[in-house]
């Protein structure tokens, strides 16, 4: 313990100013090295979500097309569209949900119990 006391002893004044400059740089740094990280993250998440919902439209735009019966009565094909990808998401929104229900079913906590 003495020896480590004994390392501040054997420093120059010039060793010390730039102990204090990196560890006040690091300290002054490191917050906003973290927000620039977390902004980053955020956008690639974004874009991760908007290529999601690009991909969820085109393929109602597609499964639309191929039920479109050819006749122009009846809704438009805007509110068609929306309804078809609204009920992809909730597709999509109940097999996520199935799926983290599976993982945590009571099968498989009884197993982790029971070892």
């Amino acid at each position: 313990m003495l020896e480590q006391l004994n390392v501040f002893n054997s420093m120059s004044l010039k060793d010390f100013i730039r102990l204090c400059a990196v560890v006040f740089g690091y300290m002054l740094l490191r917050p906003r090295l973290l927000e620039f990280a977390k902004k980053v993250q955020t956008r690639k998440q974004n874009e991760a979500s908007e290529h999601e919902k690009e991909a969820t439209k085109t393929a109602v735009l597609k499964e639309y097309d191929t039920l479109a019966t050819g006749n122009d009565w009846g809704w438009g094909k805007k509110a068609q569209t929306r309804l078809a990808s609204e009920k992809l998401i909730q597709e999509s929104k109940f097999r996520k949900q199935a799926e983290i229900e599976e993982m945590d079913s009571d099968e498989e906590i009884e197993e982790f119990l029971d070892q």
